[in-house]
């Protein structure tokens, strides 16, 4: 699976994201799989119209073949407001995930500062419930996709995540999904992470492409 990352502390909130979609093709003779890459181009953080990051991971194409970041990027244009809170927007999202396969396995995590505090929630299609992934004082590290790789390399790698500055986060979340990406290679596992990622910083003052997608919003 792909690897979407979101740090937050008291410097502000910074999100990654890798840009590898796989698809994966399978014989109906034997039901053997095989995946290959399609693109390193994928776009899976996107910025809604209240200037909060979404991030998504999963399924990429839905049974009704259409493209899981179309869904988003096409959900975000019709949101009904710019005043819209954090719960509702990730709701809104995956509801037309799911209308478009019910049986999509997708995770996504919303970024944003809301009345002045940070807050990072998760939702996937599975359980459907959301969770909130900051603590008290807005601080938290969240990973979707490859996180069992992603916690042994934190564990590994100790950091103070609550008190990183910006660009130490921003660093340090590229060299953990350029990390992954090379244990992918080297371990000859599936190659489901492109070493590059785009990044996205939300502050007080505003939202902002680091390594923006081709596809921008």
């Amino acid at each position: 699976m792909s690897l979407a990352m979101v740090l937050a502390n008291q410097h502000g909130i910074v999100m990654s994201a890798d840009k590898r979609l796989t698809l994966t093709v399978t014989n109906i003779k034997n039901n053997e799989s095989d995946s290959f890459v399609a693109t390193d181009n994928e776009q899976k953080i996107f910025v809604t119209k209240t200037g909060h990051g979404i991030a998504y991971v999963g399924n990429s194409v839905l049974k009704d073949n259409a493209c899981t970041s179309e869904v988003i990027l096409e959900t975000i244009r019709n949101m009904p407001s710019t005043h819209t809170a954090l719960k509702e927007e990730i709701r809104y999202v995956m509801d037309k995930i799911v209308r478009h396969d019910d049986n999509a396995v997708v995770f996504t995590a919303i970024a944003g500062i809301e009345n002045g505090k940070r807050h990072v929630f998760v939702l996937d299609s599975i359980s459907n419930i959301i969770k909130e992934d900051t603590d008290a004082l807005g601080n938290g590290y969240t990973y979707l996709g490859e996180s069992k790789l992603a916690s042994e390399i934190v564990n590994m790698v100790k950091h103070d995540h609550a008190n990183l500055p910006l660009q130490d986060t921003i660093n340090y979340l590229r060299f953990v999904n350029s990390t992954i990406a090379k244990i992918q290679y080297y371990g000859k596992i599936n190659q489901t992470v492109s070493e590059n990622c785009n990044i996205l910083v939300i502050r007080n003052d505003g939202t902002t492409w680091v390594n923006s997608p081709d596809i921008l919003n």
